[in-house]
């Protein structure tokens, strides 16, 4: 009995053993399918959609839309990087693409005035369900167009009549139907605050399209959309016109300038880094409060400085006139100091009247008394470099203006403080609010056989030459004899002396 029991218990062990052992090798085989079936899908599915595409089934196309997403909803985000997923990201993103591309050759069509055929309408709505939301820009450009008077209204309202039948449209034009007439009305309206924006009226246009939001329009979401999208163009043309302008103010140091304009246009902009730099930098030098001045305004006249007081006052037939017409340039400094001291401030001389030669106020800083700056008979001679003054003006390699002294036996010497633009651009490093807005003052230019010590013609050179070896300076033109390098050195200095605010003036009259 017990020897019978222990066999059938033996033979169902085995007989369960083996049961166990196919039912793991089932479970292998189905993995192992299920795995090559998964692992090939991606490339079946590319190739049911070029079969799809081929033959124009949109329906084909969709379903196999459905399947990608599936894939891509179904996998669990630790297994979004496999293979099978990149590829249904892949394909889904190239359906959606193409899908976007039909659409939009579809309206094309219809905005040129054709219809859709009812293959066309019903592959156009497949493609909607998929990428509606996507075309609402092409829809917008469309309306956008009519509202400018870019498109006719008759070409307008075939656009709707076409569409507009079609449900996935229909959501997306319903405001521009249903609000048909006062959208007429608004396109009239438009007009005017687009022609600001056309005409560079930036500003204005922003304000115009930002009360046209305001109005009775506003419930129309379709307008608002325009009207965001035009009043952002309006402030990007704003910024590429202004943000040059104020960085060009900075380096001229016009700095009051800069930032009247940039407090009108900084609450538009307040991600622009390099807008918020330059605001910071303003506000530390310009001062809070400005008054625009409508009493006379004095002025002060130096002539050209002695920068060799050695040689101005050696008591030849020179020194006397140095000494009662001439100022050194340390006294020209003790000047500067004295009227800074007593409140006075330089204005830019071009300020002091508009186009029309009528006089307008000028703005200072409150508590300041504008002065005009002017360097007197701005010229150097043979006989003036005798009394010690600068021979001509000159460059260096950043582009400042510098004074040459040349001493007696010909040799020069670039020194910046040796002229009286040289020591007020040094004094106004040290007092920047000495020169309000960047004005710096005003050269009196003398033709006198040239300009700022540079022979323009043969018929100067030959009368300066003539001056100098008058008084034993046989090296003094050595480094100015070519008329043409003159020329071109001269306007180098007078473009670089208008960048720091100098403003010209003509000594005749």
């Amino acid at each position: 009995m017990n020897k019978v029991v222990f066999s059938s218990s033996f033979d169902q062990r085995q007989k369960f053993k083996k049961i166990a052992v196919r039912l793991a090798l089932f479970i292998v085989l189905a993995l192992l399918l299920i795995f090559l079936i998964r692992s090939g899908q991606g490339t079946d599915l590319q190739t049911a959609y070029d079969t799809a595409v081929e033959q124009a089934d949109f329906e084909e196309i969709i379903a196999i839309h459905a399947q990608n997403q599936s894939i891509i909803a179904d996998t669990p985000a630790a297994e979004s990087e496999t293979e099978e997923v990149l590829q249904a990201i892949a394909l889904r993103d190239t359906i959606e693409s193409d899908l976007s591309a039909f659409i939009k050759t579809q309206i094309d069509a219809v905005m040129k005035g054709n219809s859709l055929t009812a293959e066309a309408a019903e592959k156009l709505s497949l493609s909607m369900t998929i990428v509606g939301n996507s075309s609402l820009e092409l829809i917008d450009v469309v309306f956008r167009d009519y509202l400018l008077g870019k498109m006719s209204e008759v070409d307008y309202i075939h656009f709707l009549e076409t569409l507009y039948p079609l449900p996935e449209f229909r959501r997306l034009l319903s405001d521009q139907v249903d609000n048909f007439a006062l959208i007429r009305d608004f396109r009239t309206e438009l007009e005017a605050a687009y022609q600001l924006m056309l005409e560079g009226e930036y500003m204005d246009s922003v304000y115009a399209f930002e009360e046209l939001n305001d109005s009775e329009y506003s419930h129309i979401r379709a307008l608002n959309r325009i009207l965001h999208g035009l009043r952002n163009e309006a402030l990007d043309q704003l910024y590429a016109l202004r943000m040059p302008e104020i960085q060009q103010l900075i380096e001229q140091e016009r700095l009051y300038d800069a930032n009247v304009i940039i407090d009108t246009i900084a609450d538009y902009f307040p991600e622009k880094d390099e807008l918020n730099q330059a605001k910071v930098l303003t506000d530390q030098v310009v001062p809070d409060d400005v008054i625009y001045w409508t009493a006379p305004i004095e002025s002060i006249a130096v002539k050209p400085l002695i920068a060799d007081p050695d040689r101005a006052f050696d008591n030849d037939v020179f020194a006397d006139r140095a000494n009662k017409d001439l100022l050194t340039t340390e006294e020209f400094r003790l000047l500067l100091k004295a009227l800074y001291e007593n409140d006075y401030v330089l204005i830019n001389g071009n300020e002091i009247v508009d186009e029309r030669v009528k006089f307008e106020q000028v703005a200072v800083p409150a508590a300041k008394k504008p002065l005009l700056l002017f360097l007197d008979d701005f010229y150097f001679t043979p006989q003036r470099v005798e009394s010690g003054v600068c021979s001509r003006l000159d460059l260096d390699q950043n582009s400042n203006v510098l004074g040459v002294v040349q001493d007696r036996s010909g040799e020069e010497t670039l020194v910046r403080n040796s002229t009286a633009i040289g020591v007020l651009e040094e004094f106004l490093q040290e007092y920047p609010d000495f020169g309000f807005n960047g004005a710096k003052g005003v050269i009196v230019l003398s033709g006198v056989d040239g300009l700022l010590g540079y022979p323009l013609r043969e018929d100067h050179l030959a009368r300066v030459r003539s001056q100098a070896q008058s008084i034993g300076l046989n090296n003094y033109l050595h480094a100015v004899q070519d008329t043409d390098a003159n020329k071109e050195k001269l306007n180098k200095i007078i473009e670089a002396l208008q960048e720091r605010q100098w403003v010209f003036a003509s000594q005749s009259y």
